[in-house]
């Protein structure tokens, strides 16, 4: 049904839509292409969405191939009254376009309008706020209207737009909200805070002003900047500023950290407007099943320190970059129009900081050996032109397909399977790869390092089944494993600090299993993830297994897993029998926390499985999982030692409950069991839990208190992976 008159207009920092409605719309919806081409961005009513937003949220189009997909940027003015909705986004939020196509929607019913186009018809805004420096600091003076819910300023200390938060024009290595300063800590330019400390930071009469020491952002000899303040929103232009000198020792005047409760206000405030909106998506119908993963998180700067901070931050290149094709020739020079035909032939060149980037097409080739390292601050990277459609399809064997003795080497967007050519392994080996990061040294007590490090596998695919015995596997402290799929299982071996996220796993290897921690590894984190496992009698999450005597990192103990965390997954049973959704197997001090486990149950088992002892499970801890069981299975087995925590837990069809001080009953009505893990309002699980915590091997906290979505949950917690 086509909307009525909906309304477009402009000024010099926003844009301003009017949307009629009937009825009471669980949502409102404005689709904006900012480059007016139908072929990018989400693809749908005649235009390619830049950004989308839902009830007062906006979002990045992150999708690819025109498919839903969206990524939260930040809260915009929107308001429903008397039949009118009326929403206010900033030029500069959606890329500062000359013109742009949009739609327009609510539901219900559905009403959804034909394309508009919208010319800007004024500048953007003029430079308001006054910034100023001194020998010592940055001074802002912002104007602002209303009452701010907060005062905000972003600081690019390097005047790279393509570095730290990427926003406003500018790339931004520091935040200042409400007087709190904070550090870029996320990646790829998305939203990321590390806390530092507090700063000065008033309001009063109309206008903010917000002292920032040079030294706390780098002492840099030039910023760019933008300020915010909301409601009402307004979004300065960008803003450069020179300082003079700097003084020989730094003032120390405003570094006294602030206390957890002054941190926390700001984070509550802009954490208040989460409730509503994830409400109203628990209905949402049109236009995917999808629809939650666009109506995701008021993110808020995190104040908790994290154990693996090495691992969640990956420096942008900064070398020169080659390229490959399968039509090129590896006597080339290596450019676009010039490209080298192997992968082989980059692997052997590339040093500290290059990047290989894969021209659409088949490489067909045999093990491919990476032995020239990058560097924390300069890694080497090789990725796919266009996500997936660079295709290495090996005939390596028994051996990997990438076999990486090296450190920090990034694989990114490339697409593995088998040769028709390729001779497959007879006999199980941990070997048969698409992709090995071998360690250089057996970790132990006495010497805690894998020798090489900081691999990273970031938006892969792997499709080789059961021709391979397992899809990666990273034997290397510091790895990363996100944002990609798998058929076939992902596994972390003897390595500290290492974490596996944000994949799909549709498969298992050989023994059924999906995801795996084992060796004796050390803070491992399995967050975020998404597990269909397809085997008859199925493993999905092991935080431990079964090492060779000789492989662990203690052989007098054989312990498999140390102090390491699974939570905010999804595991589903798609075989035909039973399933072991979560497992400990030989784990000291790890937990399972708000996961979902849809046809399966929890398990403890002996780790190790050679000759000696076996470890039993020191500790082991459930709290916060939902657990649909099969066939009224029990809901749990095993064995352990210590203290056994298993609390505020949601089993539904299960037998063998066990006994729980905090004990969630009923089905726990997701939105759809199958696809939209969201909560019903009425579910029994929703505001039910209790906050957890883990400390790491270092003896570090690791931080277990954000949802599926980024959001930091509030008190009382919620069972499962989203927080309402």
């Amino acid at each position: 049904m086509a909307q009525t008159a909906p309304q477009i207009t402009n000024d010099a920092a926003n844009v301003n839509y009017q949307i009629p409605y009937s009825g009471t719309p669980t949502w409102v919806r404005v689709y904006i292409d900012n480059d007016r081409n139908a072929t990018t961005g989400y693809k749908g009513y005649n235009i390619g969405a830049s950004h989308l937003i839902e009830n007062g949220n906006l979002y990045r189009y992150s999708g690819s191939n025109g498919a839903w997909g969206w990524t939260f940027v930040k809260q915009v003015s929107s308001t429903t009254s008397n039949g009118v909705a009326k929403v206010t986004v900033a030029r500069a939020d959606i890329g500062s376009p000359s013109a742009i196509d949009a739609v327009t929607q609510t539901d219900p019913p559905l009403n959804t309008s034909a394309k508009l186009t919208k010319t800007m018809t004024v500048d953007a805004p003029s430079e308001t706020v006054q910034t100023t420096t001194d020998t010592v600091n940055v001074n802002y003076q912002i104007p602002y209207s209303g009452t701010p819910t907060w005062v905000r300023v972003f600081i690019d200390n390097d005047r790279n737009a393509t570095t730290g938060y990427k926003a406003y024009n500018i790339g931004a290595s520091h935040m200042v909200e409400n007087g709190n300063l904070y550090r870029y800590s996320g990646r790829n330019g998305a939203w990321g805070w590390a806390f530092v400390k507090k700063v000065s930071s008033t309001t009063s009469n109309g206008v903010a002003k917000v002292t920032v020491a040079r030294a706390d952002i780098g002492s840099p000899s030039a910023i760019d900047s933008v300020t915010q303040t909301d409601a009402p929103l307004n979004t300065s232009a960008k803003q450069t500023q020179s300082f003079v000198n700097a003084p020989a020792v730094p003032v120390t005047s405003t570094t006294s950290a602030p206390t957890t409760s002054t941190t926390k206000a700001a984070t509550t405030t802009t954490k208040a407007p989460t409730t509503t909106t994830q409400a109203a998506t628990t209905t949402t119908r049109a236009p995917t099943t999808t629809t939650q993963a666009a109506t995701t998180t008021t993110k808020a700067p995190t104040t908790t320190t994290v154990a693996t901070t090495t691992t969640t931050t990956a420096p942008a290149p900064t070398g020169p970059t080659y390229y490959i094709s399968p039509t090129g020739n590896d006597g080339n020079a290596g450019s676009m129009s010039a490209p080298w035909r192997t992968i082989q032939k980059a692997a052997n060149t590339l040093s500290a900081g290059d990047t290989a980037v894969l021209m659409d097409g088949t490489y067909e080739e045999g093990e491919i050996v990476f032995k020239r390292s990058g560097t924390p601050s300069q890694p080497i990277t090789f990725k796919a032109q266009n996500k997936w459609k660079a295709v290495n399809s090996s005939k390596s064997g028994c051996q990997p397909a990438f076999s990486i003795y090296a450190s920090y080497i990034k694989v990114k967007d490339v697409r593995f399977t088998m040769s028709p050519n390729n001779a497959q392994c007879g006999t199980y080996s941990s070997a048969s790869v698409a992709i090995r990061a071998w360690n250089s040294v057996l970790a132990s007590p006495s010497n805690p390092t894998t020798g090489y490090v900081g691999f990273q596998a970031d938006g892969v695919k792997v499709e080789v089944g059961l021709k391979r015995d397992l899809a990666i596997k990273s034997n290397q402290d510091f790895t990363v494993i996100e944002n990609s799929e798998s058929d076939s299982m992902l596994e972390l071996f003897g390595s500290k600090d290492s974490i596996v996220r944000n994949n799909l796993v549709t498969g298992q290897d050989k023994f059924g299993i999906s995801i795996l921690a084992k060796g004796g590894v050390r803070n491992a984190q399995i967050y975020n993830n998404v597990v269909r496992n397809k085997a008859n009698d199925g493993y999905a999450i092991y935080l431990g297994g079964y090492s060779c005597d000789a492989c662990f990192f203690d052989k007098n103990t054989k312990i498999e897993a140390y102090n390491s965390v699974a939570y905010n997954n999804v595991v589903i049973n798609d075989g035909g029998g039973r399933m072991k959704g979560l497992i400990f197997a030989g784990a000291k001090d790890s937990a399972f926390y708000n996961n979902m486990v849809i046809g399966g149950e929890l398990s403890m088992l002996l780790g190790g499985h050679n000759t000696g002892i076996q470890a039993s499970n020191t500790n082991p801890k459930f709290e916060n999982n939902i657990v649909i069981c099969k066939n009224n299975a029990a809901a749990m087995t095993g064995v352990y030692e210590g203290n056994l925590t298993v609390d505020s837990n949601n089993f539904y069809q299960c037998s063998g409950v066990p006994a729980q001080a905090n004990a969630i009953v009923g089905d726990p009505l997701f939105v759809n069991q199958t696809s939209d893990w969201n909560l019903q309002p009425n579910s029994p699980a929703r505001n039910r839990g209790a906050a957890t915590s883990i400390t790491g091997y270092d003896g570090k906290p690791i931080d277990v208190s954000r949802d599926k979505n980024g959001v930091v949950r509030s008190a009382p917690w919620d069972l499962g992976i989203y927080n309402y």
